[in-house]
């Protein structure tokens, strides 16, 4: 009879040791955050490191060239490169030198540059297109990940579905959104179940934004028992069975 005592114990303390969400959930402490920050409408401006492409036509090719950049791949075919935003806010373009773009929209860079350059091109046309835009799905979705953004706004329902969806464990009110501003970092608690969603100021993602989806509680309990822990269980159950029929026939 001890010695059942001792396995029903091992058993209890095998299934008591189970992982709580302090050792699988990130952000922890992001209530202490929220206090301190109010994430803002995002912003579709441009930002320090920002990669642009900018590409220049006219009908004169040759007045276009200098300002499309070029550089040769490993088969010697050539693609277009970026202007890279410096740490000043800054693009380095041929003939114009130094333009400030940081802050401004991608409509007015291109109507900046428009009128920079038709000093030098006669009906010229620029396009300007934002290269870096990407967002940070974490956590529980099918498929985590940085995605890359083809068009110039996405909202949290489009991201999400970049990434597969949620799991069928993953928390729906407790989602976490990160926003790098430059100077500072926003933190905002997401509730993916109410309508309200639609219209807040987050809504629409701005690029380099991390979302993070918690798994709910049902998920991290089924992960607490790793398999040498199910092993060991099912060989207790088995000895503790053994040792209740071994003592019935001894009685």
């Amino acid at each position: 009879m001890r010695n059942q005592i001792i396995l029903i114990s091992l058993l209890f303390l095998l299934l008591g040791s189970c992982t709580s969400k302090k050792d699988i959930y990130y952000f922890q402490d992001i209530d202490k955050l929220l206090s301190e920050t109010n994430i803002a409408k995002s912003s579709e401006n441009i930002q320090v490191n920002d990669e642009l492409l900018i590409l220049v036509t006219s009908l004169d090719l040759e007045a276009t060239k200098p300002f499309n950049l070029l550089r040769l791949t490993g088969d010697s075919r050539s693609e277009t490169m970026t202007y890279l935003v410096d740490s000043k806010g800054n693009i380095d373009m041929p003939t114009l030198g130094q333009i400030h773009v940081e802050g401004k929209t991608r409509i007015e860079v291109r109507d900046l540059l428009e009128a920079e350059l038709k000093r030098y091109i006669k009906d010229v046309i620029v396009n300007v297109r934002i290269l870096n835009f990407r967002v940070t799905i974490l956590g529980d979705v099918k498929t985590p990940g940085t995605y890359p953004v083809e068009s110039e706004k996405i909202n949290i329902f489009q991201a999400l579905g970049l990434a597969g969806d949620l799991n069928v464990s993953a928390m729906r009110k407790n989602i976490v959104l990160i926003r790098d501003n430059g100077t500072h970092k926003e933190y905002q608690k997401i509730d993916l179940t109410s309508s309200d969603l639609i219209n807040a100021t987050y809504y629409h993602l701005q690029q380099n934004d991390i979302i993070y989806i918690p798994p709910n509680a049902a998920k991290i309990k089924s992960a607490s028992i790793n398999p040498i822990y199910s092993f060991a269980l099912s060989t207790l159950s088995s000895v503790i069975g053994l040792i209740t029929l071994a003592a019935t026939i001894a009685k």
